[in-house]
């Protein structure tokens, strides 16, 4: 009786070994492929730092200064209060708008749903919905 259970043990240990043996050459594969992947995206993005400290350096940008920003922001207040202070001026824009700009405009609208309807594709690494794990795996 004593012998069969030893036996058993040690028969569950093999088995157990194997088991891990397997689990852990998985893991390594897992890693060595994530371990590439970084590599790759740490290079490339020292490549895209460095071709733009370059492009920086060449063209000769500067951030804007303060004086700069003001007068940005401020004309732009000043655009949208003077529209909220007189409706009328909304609506005649909205008049005025030809038949060849509303068709420009929507064909960017359309680019821009395009654009982003795109990236929700990537993001979701799927085309229709999200990928949902069934139930029966639980």
């Amino acid at each position: 009786m004593f012998r069969s259970r030893v036996s058993g043990v040690f028969q569950q240990v093999r088995f157990q070994s194997t088991a891990a043996s397997k689990a852990a050459s998985k893991a390594q594969g897992l890693g060595a492929k994530v371990q590439g992947i970084t590599n790759c995206a740490v290079y490339w993005a020292k490549v895209t730092g460095e071709l733009g400290k370059q492009i920086y350096l060449k063209e000769g940008f500067a951030p804007p200064s303060l004086s700069q920003f003001q007068s940005v922001y401020q004309n732009l207040f000043n655009s949208v209060k003077s529209y909220a202070l007189k409706p009328q001026k909304v609506i005649d824009c909205a008049e005025s708008i030809t038949k060849t700009d509303a068709l420009r405009y929507t064909a960017y609208g359309v680019q821009i749903l395009g654009l982003f309807t795109l990236g929700e594709v990537i993001g979701r690494r799927n085309v229709i919905g999200y990928k949902v794990p069934s139930a029966d795996k639980h």
